[in-house]
């Protein structure tokens, strides 16, 4: 078996690693944060607002439920994704998450 592997460049020359990624979230509607090349925003309506972070996986958080469970089936059928549930470990960190506060250690 025989890998073909072809590094994509932006307009400036530099590795692209997200472009697939980074199409489909502006389609979905989502912006990407200018300091931040990993960070997407989502407004809705109503001050709703879904960020994602691509780190090695998606990272999101919301305060719209809704949009939470639209972007998970949205995703899943897009990349064949399936949902790990909440994050526990981060960079060697725990994340305890509770419907009130997320705390790290």
């Amino acid at each position: 078996m025989k890998w073909v592997y072809k590094t994509k460049f932006n307009e400036h020359g530099e590795v692209d690693k997200y472009s697939r990624i980074k199409a489909y979230f502006m389609k979905e509607g989502c912006e990407k944060y200018d300091y931040e090349h990993t960070l997407f925003i989502k407004t809705g309506k109503e001050g709703k607002v879904l960020i994602i972070s691509l780190y090695i996986d998606f990272i999101y958080t919301s305060n719209d439920e809704l949009m939470v469970l639209e972007f998970k089936d949205s995703t899943k059928r897009e990349f064949d994704m399936t949902d790990l549930g909440k994050m526990r470990y981060f960079l060697g960190l725990e994340v305890l998450q509770k419907s009130t506060n997320v705390f790290i250690n």
